[in-house]
């Protein structure tokens, strides 16, 4: 999927209750970022009580982008989990409303909710009067969300654009609103992609910082070309040129072509969120039953990723990105040399 550059919008966020357990503190300046891309400060707003750190289309409060990007986090026990959403029957549930404003949309907002119940156990429902927390999609100035649950005591928007109302951009912002940051943030990205920094527009280096190892490690889910969180190859481009090279030239046409959720994507989503522990149980199955990052479904089957077959995923019959290269691409090598 191509990713255009987005413009970050004003998001009209109602103020926290007066009275409201949570209080957020107000920053000033920006943690030191340590990375190969020169850093960018982040913008940095004040929304009614509430602190709000805006970087590509992502927002976060301060507890959350100091624990995601700099692994600092004052206020003991809060870790990942605490963005997660809560459980309802069971199920990992994130209650939503569709806006007038984007209606056009709403068939396209109703298939990206889709591809996550298909895939994982996340479980979406219309917002009721008794929810205080809840996911709202509005209309503005590009492509917009926040990470995570940001906090129980008021809805979060999710911003779609006039660019921002393909089915799959809103899977994109949606993947931002349970929790997802960008692929290419990953701590280990430099081991499957350059970034070329003399190649991206100055205000837009911050898109490119990778969040601190101790966030989504535990999970153990490999870099993914093909996720529906990664930028395309060019974006945030000052000259036209690369931004991101894969390490591996063969596969560097795959970044930003997904239009739905990849394997990796729908794993790491169901390791989140205790899915596929849970449907072990309900299945009566040990909790690794699948293997080679295979996942268990609803179903009581594996879902097997690309490249293996087998009931439990065991056999493994080729690569992961082996239907995504590109038929142009070809291995040419020349007689006598090694």
């Amino acid at each position: 999927m191509a990713w255009p550059e987005v413009l970050l919008a004003f998001l009209v966020v109602p103020a926290l209750a007066e009275d409201s357990p949570q209080n957020y503190t107000r920053i000033y300046g920006a943690p030191v970022v340590r990375d190969a891309v020169d850093y960018v400060e982040p913008q940095v707003r004040d929304v009614g009580n509430t602190t709000l750190i805006f970087m590509d289309d992502m927002y976060f409060t301060k507890e959350q982008y100091d624990l995601i990007f700099e692994g600092e986090v004052e206020r003991k026990g809060l870790i990942i989990k605490n963005m997660l959403w809560p459980r309802e029957k069971g199920l990992p549930t994130v209650p939503y409303d569709i806006t007038a404003g984007v209606q056009s949309a709403r068939d396209n907002i109703l298939k990206a909710i889709g591809n996550w119940e298909e895939r994982t156990c996340l479980s979406f429902r219309p917002a009721s009067s008794s929810d205080s927390s809840f996911v709202r999609f509005v209309t503005g100035v590009g492509c917009m969300s926040p990470v995570g649950r940001i906090t129980p005591y008021m809805p979060q928007n999710v911003t779609l654009g006039s660019g921002c109302l393909e089915a799959s951009t809103v899977i994109h912002e949606i993947g931002h609103a349970i929790g997802f940051t960008h692929e290419m943030m990953r701590t280990d990205r430099n081991d499957y992609v350059t970034v070329v920094k003399e190649n991206i527009k100055s205000a837009n280096k911050r898109n490119f910082q990778m969040v601190t190892d101790k966030v989504y490690s535990g999970y153990n889910v490999p870099f993914d070309y093909s996720s529906i969180m990664m930028y395309n190859t060019r974006s945030f481009t000052n000259n036209g040129g690369l931004t991101l090279k894969a390490k591996d030239p063969m596969l560097q046409g795959i970044p930003g072509t997904s239009r739905r959720l990849s394997h990796r994507d729908a794993l790491l989503a169901n390791r989140m969120y205790g899915c596929i522990d849970m449907w072990a149980t309900d299945c009566g199955l040990e909790k690794d039953y699948c293997k080679n990052d295979g996942f268990l479904s609803k179903d009581c089957v594996c879902v097997c990723p690309a490249g293996t077959e087998g009931i439990k995923c065991e056999t493994v019959v080729g690569g992961y990105y082996d239907k995504l290269k590109s038929a142009c691409n070809q291995v040419i090598t020349k007689e006598g040399q090694k």
